[in-house]
């Protein structure tokens, strides 16, 4: 429904662009995921066309502009998460990040930075991949082991939608704070 062919590994990234999600090292990430999986697209949503003329120059001089798909408003943010193979989050501040825990709900692997409640969601490799906020390398990395390791990819979402759902809806929320008033 978003016009690409299925086949194409997709990596969404849902975030402002502001500094402190961090939006060039997602960039920087997409020339190196390039360099291995040349097909590679990267849905990008929260792109502001006064926003994204910054990055311009990098995506032009990088000639990364046709793995890259910007939408600056999405009606029905599932039907990118749906499209996509990776969520990558590039975030240097966080609190409870809803777009990581909105693909892991929706089954998708996610790699990310170890920041804000994103370590508590992202426990361990069975659920996606943490990294430092400055590992650049280290993600794309990730990311390329999830697109060419389609099985691990399915196996990671499946487990990280089960987390979401055992610890992350309401009703388990609300029970985790009776327990945590209660004690």
């Amino acid at each position: 429904s978003l016009g690409l062919p299925h086949q194409t590994p997709t990596v969404s990234w849902v975030g402002r662009f502001v500094s402190t999600k961090n939006p060039m090292a997602m960039l920087h990430v997409v020339k190196l995921v390039r360099e291995v999986v040349s097909d590679v697209r990267f849905l990008i949503v929260g792109a502001h066309k006064d926003q994204t003329n910054k990055m311009t120059g990098y995506i032009e001089r990088n000639k990364i502009k046709s793995n890259i798909v910007l939408f600056q408003d999405v009606a029905d943010i599932k039907r990118i998460y749906h499209a996509s193979d990776v969520l990558l989050s590039t975030s240097v501040l966080e609190g409870f990040p809803n777009n990581i825990a909105e693909a892991m709900l929706c089954g998708i692997p996610v790699v990310a930075t170890a920041v804000g409640a994103v370590p508590d969601l992202i426990p361990t490799k069975k659920n996606g991949f943490i990294h430092d906020p400055k590992d650049i390398d280290g993600m794309a990395g990730s990311i390329i082991r999830l697109i060419l390791n389609a099985s691990l990819g399915r196996e990671i979402g499946m487990r990280s939608r089960e987390r979401i759902l055992k610890n992350y809806t309401p009703k388990a929320l609300c029970e985790y704070e009776m327990q945590f008033y209660s004690s």
